[in-house]
């Protein structure tokens, strides 16, 4: 191959000392008559000549497929993020323009959010009194003033004596004290518990044993369960008014609404003690001053 010459004329090619090592070559033409094999030799070469000029077309042509492709991708990223950069640049703009609008919008509300604060941290200091009162005996304290003040006044038509005395954080809210004069057979104490709050609704043994400890703390022979609203009291077991008794006498259970109307409260509670033996027959009665 070293020494082979490849002479190209303008019509013709003349090849000198041409060797081609290839077994298959040697044995195609092997087979062919020795006048035939100049022509063939000279098909075969122009025909591989064709078919090398069209694979390095077709070479050419996916190529420039390739390329065409490759700049369409290109373009359309492009077109794609046209859009984004636009975003990105807007955003920007009104990022700047929002940072300038919230500084004037906080300058301006500065006075009003502090004076919010402060009214929120005066709203929460008035609901952590509330709560801490709503756990002392100072949160039914308005209300067992309110009650003292209604029995004291049908108390005189009787010779009473109604004392406040919740204050002790001692059971039981208010003392009724009745002496033995010709009303009753001996005298007596009647405790009052007061209820103002609802949070749970006592049934029969709840009172009994909320009666049961404030009779024995005041040494009552009698106790009333006294609630503001209806929502202190069982309505299956309760109502708004029951009777009941427990180691230390009878006890009545009733909402405020019986004790504003105070006749019939009277005269029901008088009663309920009657039946244990504290009043004598006939001899209990409350002249319209009482009521």
């Amino acid at each position: 191959m070293a020494n082979t010459c490849v002479e190209v004329g303008e019509a013709s090619i003349r090849i000198v000392d041409l060797e081609v090592p290839v077994r298959e070559v040697a044995d195609f033409f092997r087979g062919l008559p020795v006048e035939e094999r100049p022509f063939t030799l000279m098909k075969a070469i122009e025909v591989g000549v064709f078919c090398l000029e069209r694979g390095r077309t077709a070479q050419d042509t996916d190529f420039v497929k390739r390329k065409v492709a490759e700049l369409l991708v290109q373009v359309e990223n492009a077109v794609i993020d046209i859009p984004k950069r636009a975003e990105e640049n807007l955003l920007q703009k009104i990022g700047v323009l929002a940072k300038a609008v919230k500084a004037q919008v906080e300058e301006a509300l500065r006075p009003l959010v502090s004076e919010v604060d402060n009214l929120a941290k005066e709203v929460r200091g008035q609901e952590a009194a509330a709560e801490a009162i709503e756990q002392t005996t100072l949160k039914g304290a308005p209300y067992e003033e309110e009650v003292t003040g209604l029995l004291r006044n049908w108390a005189k038509a009787v010779g009473a004596e109604v004392h406040h005395v919740g204050g002790d954080n001692l059971p039981g809210d208010v003392n009724i004290m009745i002496p033995a004069d010709g009303i009753i057979a001996q005298p007596m104490t009647i405790v009052v518990e007061v209820r103002d709050r609802g949070s749970r609704a006592m049934g029969r043994k709840a009172i009994a044993a909320e009666m049961t400890a404030k009779m024995a703390a005041r040494k009552a022979t009698a106790g009333i369960y006294l609630s503001r609203t209806q929502d202190g009291l069982s309505l299956r077991e309760i109502g708004e008014w029951a009777e009941g008794s427990c180691d230390y006498g009878p006890w009545v259970a009733c909402t405020h609404q019986h004790l504003s109307d105070r006749r019939p409260f009277l005269n029901r509670t008088a009663k309920t003690c009657y039946a244990s033996g504290h009043f004598t027959r006939g001899r209990f009665r409350f002249n319209r001053a009482a009521g």
